[in-house]
């Protein structure tokens, strides 16, 4: 992992763009465990292999079914008109990084 030479600079790995540190320090403990939770959700519902043609075979194979023996379902949420309280935007803040996450990185890999 290469790092720029300032602390507040962009994280770099083989030329992609990363966050900077001072970018997500508006989380507490309880959230970033909640997102790093929803991604841990995320890679585990993936597909190990290319889906099959068979119609009575409706579930891929996933690392979940090696760590629960059944599949861990983490898709997207849709969008939904904003509440004004906080909790709930900190949640739908939460929402949108994983969505971000599994848009970046799990839909191209499917």
């Amino acid at each position: 992992m290469q790092r720029t030479s300032r602390e507040q600079e962009t994280f770099l790995m083989n030329g992609t763009k990363f966050a900077s540190p001072t970018e997500f320090s508006f989380m507490n403990f309880e959230e970033l465990t909640t997102l790093m939770a929803q991604i841990e959700a995320v890679l585990n519902s993936r597909p190990l292999s290319p889906l099959s043609s068979d119609p009575n075979d409706l579930n891929p194979l996933t690392p979940g079914h090696f760590l629960t023996n059944c599949a861990i379902s983490s898709f997207p949420e849709p969008y939904t008109a904003s509440d004004s309280l906080s909790y709930h935007s900190r949640w739908k803040l939460i929402q949108c990084l994983r969505d971000k996450f599994w848009n970046r990185w799990g839909a191209p890999n499917i």
